[in-house]
Parts: C-alpha cells; sequence; structure tokens
C-alpha cells in the first residue's frame, strides 16, 4: 500500500508541475493530498461511536449496550455478561468516578 500512495503522489506532483520553481502546482498538490485525511476525519467524527471505557465512567447502561454491540459485530451471536462481570464493571465505573 506504501508504495501505491508514492506512485499516486508522484503522478500528482508531475500532473501539477510542481518541478517549476515559480509554479503554484505544489500549492494545489497539497490541498488534494488534505483531501484524504478531510474525509477521514468526517467519517470518524460522525460515524465512530464512543468506546465502552469512555462512557462507562457516566453511564454504565449505555457502555454495556456498546459492548453488547461490539460482541454482535465481532462474533455474530448475542452477548449477555455474567453477573460478576456486569459486578466488575460497575465497581471499575465507581472507581474511575472518585479519581476524578
Amino acid at each position: 500500500m506504501y508504495t501505491t500512495g508514492e506512485l499516486i503522489t508522484i503522478s500528482l506532483a508531475q500532473g501539477f508541475n510542481v518541478e517549476e520553481t515559480n509554479s503554484e502546482g505544489w500549492r494545489i498538490l497539497v490541498l488534494w493530498m488534505c483531501v484524504p485525511a478531510l474525509i477521514g476525519g468526517l467519517l470518524g467524527v460522525f460515524k465512530l461511536k464512543e468506546t465502552a471505557r469512555f462512557v462507562l465512567e457516566y453511564d454504565y447502561r449505555q457502555a454495556l449496550q456498546i459492548i453488547k454491540a461490539m460482541f454482535k459485530t465481532n462474533h455474530g451471536e448475542e452477548f449477555e455478561p455474567t453477573n460478576d462481570e456486569k459486578n466488575s464493571l460497575k465497581e471499575w465505573s465507581s472507581i474511575q468516578k472518585r479519581v476524578k
């Protein structure tokens, strides 16, 4: 993948005539190279959910739903934590609230 990215960058540089010192092509090239990062950043902001660890600090039930959804996505089956697992999550959550 890295080599493919280098080849695309070289092709873009040639297309925007970056070799000439008085050319403004390098600025356009930099703008075009920012487009994938911008798209990835926006997708991350709007499509990624909070992590269960972060949510667990303020809402135990929502964190448990996130953990169940993650398990279903990764394993394709439903997950129901045991009472011991639920109690340890609650305990960890209360410890985190006291620390902050």
